[in-house]
């Protein structure tokens, strides 16, 4: 169904390549995250190297030299490191490769761990993940002189607001071999005439999502879309809906979301290419002023302010936050600041009863006073 058609990263996407490619630098080059701060990548000329990417990627590279250090505690240094691994397993099935951002193995234990960094907001639960167990399964038949007993599953993401960032879920060698018979099933379906599509959370990585019409259908059902006779397409008041019915809405939200966005950049991008849907137009976006040349516009300001015809300040100085100044400082002169500082409570976020995080109490008296 995907045939022919072009399958372009997001911008969040590509935020996330970006971090991925701080990150293998740092491991290679054995330095922090904060060394790259404002460099430009060049697959990723857009995106910010800021303070915010720098401080997620370090929680990653912290948790692998950790895992380096506690073999190395322990009398060991023959520990193997492989930074963006890429691996077949066309050994099991031509169609199958993969790239897997970092695996340790450390022979005198017999473990391997196959860690995975996600630079994304929706948490990802670690316990026979798929997409781990798949290089997992990489990891382990793809050089057949380490002697594996058991492999840990190592998810690290940082930025779900969980009280971790690393979750683990550790296995028998022997589970992720019987995986390979799960894996070797499903592909085999994927590649039956007529098989079935199953519409889900997945959907929103597919570049056909946005003509597909399982997924229209599924999300029309999950919507409860109704058709009126004079309204046409009519969706249903939440406030009417039964609360099963809301649940298994909330539940599929994020897919019905990325749905809609498909849908919506499917249709720009054939607007852009002389295929206006019926009703549409194209018309252009408010742009904002912005300086042709900033050090001319500062020496004409500063003149004009010299000579009063400018009552107030040009320039906004604004002072660092925290983390940003912590980021400035040696780790001995952190504490230095932790008095100047606090914390307030973050907005109450609506997640899965599997998250990892605390529940919160709330005051219904004061939440709707």
């Amino acid at each position: 169904m995907s045939e022919g058609i072009a399958n372009e990263s997001s911008p969040y996407a590509r935020e996330g390549s970006a971090a991925h490619e701080i990150g293998e630098m740092a491991l290679r080059e054995n330095r922090d995250a904060i060394h790259y701060l404002g460099i430009t990548l060049e697959k990723y000329p857009e995106i910010k190297i800021d303070h915010t990417l720098c401080a997620a990627v370090q929680q990653y590279l912290d948790m692998v030299r950790w895992e380096i250090e506690r073999y190395e505690l322990a009398g060991y240094d023959d520990y193997e490191l492989g930074i963006e691994i890429r691996f077949d397993l066309t050994h099991i099935d031509p169609d199958m490769f993969g790239t897997c951002d970092c695996i340790l193995y450390f022979p005198a234990w017999k473990r391997l761990h196959v860690i995975d960094y996600k630079h994304g907001w929706a948490s990802v639960p670690v316990e026979r993940n798929p997409q781990t167990m798949y290089y997992a399964l990489g990891a382990v038949t793809g050089k057949h002189n380490r002697e594996v007993t058991h492999v840990e599953l190592v998810i690290v993401q940082p930025r779900t607001g969980q009280h971790t960032a690393v979750k683990r879920w550790s296995c028998p060698v022997s589970e992720v071999m019987a995986f390979k018979d799960e894996l070797l099933a499903a592909a085999a379906k994927t590649r039956e005439a007529g098989s079935a599509l199953i519409p889900g959370e997945w959907c929103k990585f597919c570049p056909a999502a946005a003509v597909c019409g399982t997924l229209a259908k599924r999300v029309g059902e999950l919507v409860m879309l109704q058709q009126d006779p004079i309204e046409g397409a009519v969706l249903p008041n939440p406030e009417k809906i039964p609360f099963d019915k809301l649940k298994s809405i909330w539940e599929h939200a994020s897919m019905i979301e990325a749905w809609v966005k498909n849908v919506k950049s499917y249709c720009h991008k054939q607007a852009l290419e002389g295929n206006l849907l019926p009703g549409t137009k194209l018309v252009e976006g408010r742009a904002n002023r912005d300086w042709k040349d900033e050090a001319e516009a500062m020496k004409s300001l500063q003149g004009m302010k010299a000579i009063g015809e400018i009552d107030g300040e040009i320039f906004i100085t604004k002072l660092k936050s925290p983390a940003q100044v912590e980021d400035m400082l040696p780790k001995s002169a952190k504490s230095r600041i932790a008095d100047l500082w606090a914390k307030g409570k973050g907005a109450l976020t609506l997640v899965s009863a599997s998250d990892g995080r605390s529940d919160a109490k709330v005051d219904a008296m004061k939440e709707f006073s």
